[in-house]
């Protein structure tokens, strides 16, 4: 396969994985009230370009509650905790270290 191919599954992979966290995360309680499975998608481009350029827990954590308020009107719920989530998820699948934000 070539590289370009591997990357390519690569961030698919990653996409199909934030997809799976965020619809865990329910960051407006969509979920349970029935939402379709694509409600969040929105998110999902953002999140994984945020990932890839190697963001810190708190500047996902400032990119998903501006995107949520605008794109959904209202504030997101645990965005902190799963960016800190995300992000160390992210980086142990790299298996790199992460340096926590200041809290």
């Amino acid at each position: 396969m070539s590289e370009r191919r591997e990357a390519q599954r690569d961030v698919r992979g990653l996409m199909a994985d934030v997809r799976a966290r965020v619809w865990q995360w329910d960051p407006i309680g969509l979920v349970d009230m029935g939402a379709p499975e694509d409600e969040y998608d929105c998110l999902i481009g953002p999140v994984t370009s945020s990932l890839r350029r190697g963001v810190t827990a708190d500047e996902l954590t400032a990119a998903l509650d501006e995107h949520v308020a605008d794109h959904f009107g209202v504030t997101a719920s645990g965005t902190q905790a799963f960016a800190r989530e995300l992000v160390a998820w992210h980086a142990a699948r790299l298996g790199r270290e992460t340096f926590g934000d200041a809290d």
